[in-house]
C-alpha cells in the first residue's frame, strides 16, 4: 500500500545532498506559488520564478528531486505537496496544500533540520518498515 512511499524515502536517502536549487532560501509561500503556477498554471511561457525561466524552474525541481509529495501513493491524495532543499549541512521541508490555483497561504510549513537528524530519520523510518513488512508477510503468507 505504501510502496511508492518506502521506494521514495530509499531515493532520498540515496540522493543526499542533491535536493539543490538558487531558490533554495526564498520564502516559502514564493517557492510554493512558483512551484504550482509552473506545474499546475496555464501561464505565459515567458514567466520567470526566481530569474529561471519556466522550463528551467521545472527542471530544477525535477532533476534535482525537489518535489517529495505527492510521490503517486494515496497517502498524499490530499492536496498536499512537500518540497524539500538540502542546503549546506541543513534540510528545508516545505509543506502546504493548493486550495484553488495558488497555495493556501494558511497551509504554509516548513522546517529547517541538521542533514544527520533528518536522513538519520528516513533511514530508521526504512529499516523499521522493513521489518515490520517482513513480519506481516510472514504472518500471511
Amino acid at each position: 500500500m505504501l510502496a511508492c512511499s518506502f521506494d521514495e524515502v530509499g531515493t532520498r536517502i540515496t540522493g543526499r545532498g542533491t535536493h539543490q536549487a538558487p531558490f533554495a532560501e526564498a520564502a516559502a509561500i514564493d517557492i510554493g506559488n512558483a512551484y504550482t503556477s509552473a506545474v499546475y498554471l496555464d501561464n505565459n511561457r515567458n514567466e520567470t520564478y526566481f530569474g529561471l525561466s519556466e522550463s528551467q524552474f521545472t527542471k530544477a525541481l525535477y532533476s534535482s528531486s525537489l518535489v517529495w509529495a505527492p510521490d503517486g501513493d494515496e497517502a498524499f491524495d490530499d492536496g498536499s505537496y512537500v518540497l524539500q532543499f538540502d542546503v549546506g549541512d541543513r534540510v528545508r521541508l516545505i509543506a502546504f496544500k493548493r486550495q484553488d490555483s495558488l497555495v493556501d497561504p494558511a497551509s504554509v510549513r516548513e522546517v529547517w533540520l541538521s542533514s544527520e537528524a533528518f536522513y538519520n530519520a528516513l533511514r530508521e523510518w526504512r529499516d523499521t518498515f522493513r521489518v515490520l513488512a517482513t513480519m506481516v508477510s510472514r504472518r500471511h503468507g
